[in-house]
């Protein structure tokens, strides 16, 4: 029994340590990020290379979906930001510690991660599950990360998504080309 818990916080350890970074004295490359939802026979992850103003994204109302948000950068990432309309989209998981949610405006919510360039790290990750609500609703999941931008105080690098949402009853979950 004791060889098992010391192998598990061994592990632990060592995947904790091995999320940490070193921020570069220069950081001229942007952070990158995975967006996977997973419901109602859907499964499917996105990147941010993926063209998101070429489809879009079709979730069926009163639904509940799994999703994992990751945002990775070697330099150390500085945020990591998931905005959505809490009108339409609900986080029905517990918020992590290492995550806070706030209302940037009266319709939004944003689920907010932010790095400490005294201890950076290169991912940060929320996964969780959300319900959906509404019906023939069009709205947006926006998504933004930077980075540090290197020790010698060059400006951040940053990544940014809009995903394009509609929200109905009668409808499956899928990718509609625009």
């Amino acid at each position: 029994m004791k060889t098992r818990i010391k192998i598990l916080a061994f592990s632990m350890i060592i995947t904790l340590a091995s999320c940490r970074a070193t921020i570069p004295e220069s950081d001229t490359t942007a952070p990158t990020f995975r967006l996977t939802i997973k419901g109602d026979g859907f499964d499917r992850t996105f990147l941010h290379t993926n063209n998101f103003e070429s489809f879009i994204l079709r979730l069926k109302s009163n639904t509940e979906y799994e999703f994992v948000f990751t945002v990775n950068d070697r330099g150390g990432v500085r945020t990591a930001t998931m905005t959505y309309s809490r009108d339409y989209i609900d986080i029905t998981s517990p918020l992590p510690s290492t995550w806070t949610e706030n209302s940037s405006s009266p319709a939004t919510n944003d689920l907010v991660w932010t790095g400490n360039r005294s201890d950076p790290y290169r991912i940060a990750q929320y996964a969780g599950t959300f319900r959906t609500d509404g019906d023939f609703v069009t709205s947006t999941i926006n998504i933004e990360a930077s980075d540090f931008g290197g020790s010698s105080g060059l400006a951040g690098n940053a990544t940014s998504a809009r995903m394009n949402i509609f929200i109905a009853i009668d409808q499956e979950t899928e990718i509609d080309p625009l």
